[in-house]
């Protein structure tokens, strides 16, 4: 029987002072949401090539790091999606300047740049009405179309491409529309937009890639002074999703190349306009993006072709006479949006950078010089992992922050800030004392390729470093984890889904691993050695949300599962207790979510105060909360959501305001902006909780955990902002109570 608090929002509204109170900001990795298109050029003035890519709401800036494979994000803030982008010196100042196009909204927004990689508030211009009506189109480029020495634009609008031409001062103004025949009463919607000289004479031309209906190629010749011969029509027979320009063949001529529903086209130049087909080659998928570079130092461009789903990207090899051979694949972590190929080491070779919409990330593959592309990195990150030194140890917690695209980690404790680099990619951490010398040790879980985890080749090791005096790592000791049973899975449910839980689960005494790999529904447990090599021992076959801690008062760790095969079905709960002769043998099995319930989170905590770990799950609309008694658990209290909002995640109880009972933190998103609140419950003996404590959060918002980061003996947290690119830990600001 549950004893329900129903929270609303007049309680959000009238919400006490804040029980947190911000201390400090962490700055950790810029994240791109969804990421569209890619622009490079040299920003900073450094020498090297930087990136501009548009994302959800903004533009972000990566910028290399001398001697490291590290880079700095930064995110200049915009009020719509940027789906194209530019670099060109705008007001002639010698320093590179950003343009961004939000087709959806109709706006372009230019940033002027002071040449040490900061820019200026956004420039906006409004473009006309039809850019807002019907699927929008998108596409940009950036020329001197009117030969007056300042750079314009061309973007892709309903109809056929808007001429935005250039003051010399960051400012554009319209300057008309080129127009795009169509054979149907619909308008022709440009998706790429380029210039260049096709036919030498000096004078920049304009080429667009068009959908709907007609699913062609226009060329418009310029004739001077920012005007255009009339449309040029080139079929290629295919959707064309984009186009770019060529000297596929080395004839001195400019061709086209175009990405297709499944083939990439190439258009051989005349020299004077014209165009003819002259080679299709089929591509796996629909070919949204196409770059091309020499990438085997043969003379001749190659190409890579970056494909809308399955995150793959083909090579190709130009083996002369418009005959393109396919050499191998490269792939994403996400749907491929846009691809660019240029030389971000400073090694003359070029590089690959590809965005991934779904993602929330951009691919950095180096290139070896014969086709090939080295071992890839990310920017921005998909998932997020937090970990944090457990409650009650001695000086100021340690926290660490694992990003899953990104090969490092970020290390704080007290004031002090350190950078791990790895070789692998970062999926879980812990910090635990594994050596027993009462300093917490930093265990971390990588896999080498998420695609070759994907297609069972697992490739998984834990790092276990061990923690010094100073407050310093010693170097990674590595070991190879157990394959687990390979079963098909889907590759969206992949990155960051293994999760590491420590404790001594076949009580030995000793402090365990156990690596859940959560997609193939297998829990490996390892035993440490003096050498602090990780050696597998028992395991267990289970999936969905997993906790643990000695929730049978024995004294040895066990394994709580919550599984829901969908929303139509109970969530059922199985504790799976640990030992030395039986490890993880079912001891109870119980409903936790009602069929039409969603199950979205499980955690722990001692919420009454009797040295027994109790737990909680969050129901999505509803959380509860089960004590542990020796008639077994115990469904005891139940919080409501507030209307028309839900519980987007709980945290473990903690005990935040030192009354020696476990309280409880659930994140609400509620309207009309559904921006995210903290909720904390303060636990009155387990059975009843007190109303909520409340404090908005920033948008954004992706990660929280709590530990005592201040050393003050109070459980302080900390929150990961997707936006900001941000950790930020708030202090404690609850009175004691007795």
């Amino acid at each position: 029987m549950f004893l329900k608090l129903v929270v609303t929002l007049t309680h959000l509204a009238a919400a006490q002072d804040a029980p947190f109170a911000q201390s400090h900001v962490i700055p950790f990795q810029q994240t791109l949401n969804q990421a569209y298109g890619i622009a490079a050029g040299d920003l900073n003035g450094d020498g090297v090539p930087d990136l501009a890519i548009g994302v959800d709401l903004g533009i972000v800036v990566s910028t290399a790091t001398a001697g490291s494979r590290l880079r700095s994000e930064k995110r200049i803030p915009l009020p719509c999606q940027v789906f194209d982008v530019a670099i060109a010196d705008f007001n002639k100042d010698n320093h590179l300047d950003i343009a961004g196009y939000c087709p959806r909204q109709g706006l372009v927004l230019s940033m002027i740049g002071d040449g040490a990689g900061a820019f200026s508030d956004p420039r906006r211009l409004n473009l006309l009405a039809s850019a807002l009506s019907g699927s929008a189109p998108r596409g940009m480029t950036a020329a001197d179309l009117n030969q007056d020495g300042f750079p314009d634009l061309a973007v892709g609008q309903l109809g056929g491409p808007v001429l935005l031409f250039g003051a010399g001062d960051g400012t554009f103004r319209p300057a008309g529309q080129l127009e795009a025949q169509s054979r149907n009463p619909v308008k022709v919607r440009p998706v790429s937009v380029i210039a260049a000289d096709f036919n030498a004479d000096g004078i920049p031309d304009i080429a667009t890639a068009n959908l709907v209906d007609d699913d062609d190629v226009s060329v418009f010749l310029g004739v001077g002074r920012g005007t255009f011969s009339p449309e040029r029509k080139l079929f290629p027979n295919t959707r064309p999703y984009q186009v770019i320009q060529v000297d596929y063949n080395g004839d001195g001529k400019l061709d086209l190349a175009v990405g297709g529903s499944s083939d990439l086209i190439l258009f051989e130049g005349g020299g004077d306009g014209s165009f003819r087909a002259a080679s299709r080659t089929k591509t796996p998928e629909i070919s949204l993006s196409v770059a091309a570079a020499d990438l085997n130092a043969d003379g001749m461009p190659d190409f890579v072709v970056g494909h809308y789903y399955g995150g793959k990207i083909s090579v190709f090899l130009n083996k002369g006479g418009g005959a393109l051979e396919a050499t191998g694949l490269v792939y994403s972590a996400g749907d491929v949006f846009g691809v660019a190929l240029p030389d971000l080491n400073g090694d003359g070779i070029p590089d690959l950078i590809a965005s991934s919409y779904n993602a929330g990330s951009a691919l950095i593959a180096y290139g070896a010089g014969d086709g090939t592309f080295r071992t890839a990195d990310y920017l921005g990150w998909n998932r997020f992992q937090f970990a944090a030194t457990p409650p009650g140890k001695n000086g100021p917690a340690a926290l660490a922050m694992v990003a899953d695209l990104s090969k490092w980690i970020r290390f704080l404790r007290g004031g002090n800030q350190e950078t791990i680099e790895l070789d692998e990619f970062p999926l879980d951490a812990k910090l635990a004392d594994f050596n027993g010398d009462g300093i917490d040790d930093l265990v971390i879980v990588t896999v080498r390729s998420w695609r070759d985890h994907a297609e069972g080749d697992l490739g998984a090791a834990a790092h276990l470093l061990l923690g010094r005096d100073d407050g310093t790592y010693a170097p990674a000791i590595r070991s190879e984890l157990r394959k687990s049973p390979v079963v098909p899975i889907n590759y969206d449910h992949l990155i960051g889904e293994f999760r590491l839980f420590t404790g001594d689960f076949d009580g030995d005494g000793a402090l365990d691993l156990l690596v859940a790999d959560i997609p193939r529904r297998h829990l490996q447990l390892y035993k440490v050695t003096g050498a602090g090599e990780f050696v597998p021992s028992s395991a267990l076959s289970a999936g969905g949300l997993l906790a643990a801690g000695d929730l049978t008062g024995d004294g040895i760790a066990d394994v709580a599962v919550a599984f829901q095969e969908s929303s139509l079905t109970p969530a059922f709960l199985s504790v799976h207790s640990g030992g030395a002769e039986a490890p993880f043998r079912i001891t109870s099995r119980r409903v936790l979510c009602n069929q039409g319930e969603f199950l979205k989170g499980l955690e722990t905590g001692d919420f009454n105060g009797d040295k027994k770990l109790d737990i909680v799950v969050n129901c999505s609309n509803e959380i509860r909360v089960l004590l542990n008694t020796p008639m077994g658990l115990y469904g005891a209290a139940s919080i409501v959501s507030p209307a028309r909002s839900r519980f987007d995640f709980i945290l473990p109880g903690a005990d935040f305001d030192n009354d020696g009972k476990a309280d409880l933190i659930a994140i609400a998103s509620t309207p009309p902006d559904s921006a995210p609140v903290l909720l904390l419950y303060l636990s009155d003996g387990g059975e009843k909780f007190l109303e909520p404590r409340s404090m908005r959060l920033p948008q954004g918002t992706v990660g929280l955990i709590s530990g005592n980061f201040d050393d003050d003996e109070k459980p302080d947290l900390a929150l990961m902002n997707a936006l900001t690119g941000q950790a930020v830990i708030l202090k404690n600001a609850l009175p004691g109570r007795n």
